[in-house]
């Protein structure tokens, strides 16, 4: 028996695919947008204070750190 699949049951084969998988797997893909999610802001972030820095006086890298990591605590618990 031959298998024949054109582009629009591929699409919908696809489709159904993705649906299951994120619907089994929901928790996996929370966890990884949230850190997806926290490293972007963590970065938007530290950009930011490179830029005060350039104006400004010196900031260490850890009250930087230390300062994102707050941020994003305040963020998640609202």
């Amino acid at each position: 028996m031959e298998a024949i699949v054109n582009d629009e049951k591929l699409k919908i084969l696809l489709k159904e695919a993705i649906l299951e998988l994120i619907k089994e797997e929901k928790e996996l893909l929370f966890s990884l947008f949230f850190e997806f999610f926290s490293e972007s802001i963590e970065q938007i972030g530290l950009a930011k204070a490179m830029q005060e820095t350039k104006r400004g006086e010196y900031v260490s890298k850890e009250d930087i750190m230390l300062t994102l990591k707050r941020k994003i605590k305040d963020e998640v618990a609202v």
